[in-house]
């Protein structure tokens, strides 16, 4: 009977620690997989953080490297822009110079030559601060800017004439003495019309081998016998500014 109630007992006893076993296996398994579910959600976590953070890494860098691009475009157009004026300095803008030499000229020094003359001239100028069109004008002929706004200025009484308010016209294109009303309009504003009346001069003259103020003057750009001359005054006097 005793026996019996042992064997009982022990199968009990077995049973309940299989069981136990069993459950405790199921739970180890279950707690196994939670990690590892877990572990996977974190390696997917820190690659978007990694990939997120390799994209504004990126981005930083590619900003910073057109930062510098930017600014090592500057520092060579301020070095250009120097020398530029060193030599204007040295040789002037004379007659017989070739309109198209020295031609890195900056903005800043073209708006201090502008500021000049519009302290200088009677009402001022509407070129005041507007040196940027010279040097965009500049840029798209390879003509000098400084030549450019002296050839403007006395053409158009610094931005003051007739035909500079009505037709844009600065440089006295086809403004002939006899027929002033023939003059060509070029354009709606002052950047049309100082760029294209540059243009204008580099396609009619300076292309075909007038390349100073006297040949374009001999070439009939002008009546005035001191056309040439009357221009280079005005260059001369804004290269002394500088």
């Amino acid at each position: 009977m005793m026996d019996k109630f042992f064997e009982r007992l022990m199968f009990l006893v077995l049973f309940v620690g299989f069981t136990s076993l069993l459950v405790l296996n199921v739970f180890t398994y279950n707690k196994v997989e939670d990690l590892k579910t877990a572990n996977a959600k974190s390696a997917e976590f820190i690659n978007e953080v990694r990939d997120s953070n390799d994209s504004k890494f990126n981005d930083m860098n590619s900003r910073m490297q057109e930062q510098a691009d930017k600014m090592r475009i500057l520092q060579q157009e301020l070095d250009e822009g120097k020398e530029a004026v060193k030599a204007l300095k040295e040789s002037g803008i004379h007659p017989n110079t070739d309109i198209g030499a020295n031609s890195k000229i900056t903005t800043a020094d073209m708006n201090r030559v502008i500021d000049y003359y519009d302290k200088h001239v009677r009402g001022g100028t509407p070129f005041k601060n507007r040196g940027e069109v010279f040097i965009k004008a500049s840029r798209v002929t390879g003509l000098n800017p400084i030549y450019l706004f002296a050839h403007a200025a006395c053409e158009s009484s610094y931005g003051n004439s007739y035909l500079a308010k009505t037709r844009k016209n600065y440089f006295g294109i086809n403004a002939v003495d006899s027929d002033p009303g023939r003059a060509s309009h070029m354009g709606d504003d002052i950047e049309e019309g100082i760029v294209s009346g540059a243009v204008w001069i580099k396609q009619n003259y300076y292309d075909n081998g007038y390349t100073t103020l006297s040949s374009m003057k001999n070439a009939g750009y002008a009546s005035d016998p001191n056309w040439a001359r009357n221009i280079s005054s005005v260059a001369n006097t804004a290269i002394s500014v500088l």
